[in-house]
């Protein structure tokens, strides 16, 4: 069933314009959930926000990003991914069996990034596999968004 669902998808069609225009230290997430159990597939999240950045050099660390550590320098985004117990099994291991922690991808200014992420945990009717898919935008604004949104939904 999984195999069947798309790799990548448009951002909403309500995008919620910069709430602080002038704070240039905002970055655009736009985030996808879905789980899939014995009742189907079913998407329990897509949200898109503007999370606030802290000051340059500082890292953000964010209940609504977890495992994504966005880190400002001066003139690009520097983006890890590491492993958090919310994603479930397996495990992510670096090559020295250590939890993941490792640089993602920066992001220049106008640049996006996504990361996918899949895990496996067991509830009580079995198990849940859980599919998180997060854009991130290093703007200040959402003008050039179709150009960003073709690009995503091709991926």
């Amino acid at each position: 069933m999984r195999t069947h669902q798309p790799a990548a998808f448009p951002l909403p069609a309500a995008i919620p314009t910069n709430p602080y225009p002038l704070e240039k230290e905002r970055i655009l997430v736009h985030r996808l959930v879905f789980h899939q159990t014995v009742k189907g597939i079913e998407q329990v999240d897509d949200t898109c926000e503007w999370l606030p950045m802290p000051a340059a050099d500082m890292e953000i660390s964010h209940a609504k990003l977890p495992g994504l550590f966005p880190r400002r320098h001066a003139e690009y985004i520097a983006v890890r991914f590491g492993y958090d117990p919310s994603f479930g099994k397996p495990v992510r291991t670096d090559d020295r069996s250590g939890l993941l922690d490792e640089l993602a991808f920066v992001l220049g200014k106008g640049q996006y990034g996504r990361i996918i992420i899949n895990g496996r945990r067991t509830i009580e009717e079995g198990s849940v596999y859980v599919l998180r898919t997060f854009n991130l935008w290093n703007t200040e604004d959402a003008s050039s968004l179709s150009t960003l949104n073709q690009r995503i939904t091709l991926g």
